[in-house]
């Protein structure tokens, strides 16, 4: 099996918005109920997609928002 990892975000970090049920924007929480900031780590990306025979391939956060 060959892995394939995609990074989404950015190394300076964003919080992760979802929809909320009521149709708005909200955030990602941990289990206090903070938001979750997350950081991309492309080195780590590159490392693990190597080592199952794959590649990397960076996703802007132009694009994720797309996603949305």
């Amino acid at each position: 099996m060959r892995v394939f990892t995609v990074g989404i975000g950015s190394a300076e970090g964003s919080l992760i918005p979802l929809r909320s049920d009521e149709g708005g924007t909200d955030f990602v929480r941990d289990t206090a109920g903070k938001p979750v900031q997350s950081k991309l780590d492309e080195k780590r990306l590159k490392e693990i997609a190597e080592a199952g025979g794959g590649f990397y391939e960076p996703l802007g956060a132009e694009a994720a928002r797309e996603h949305l």
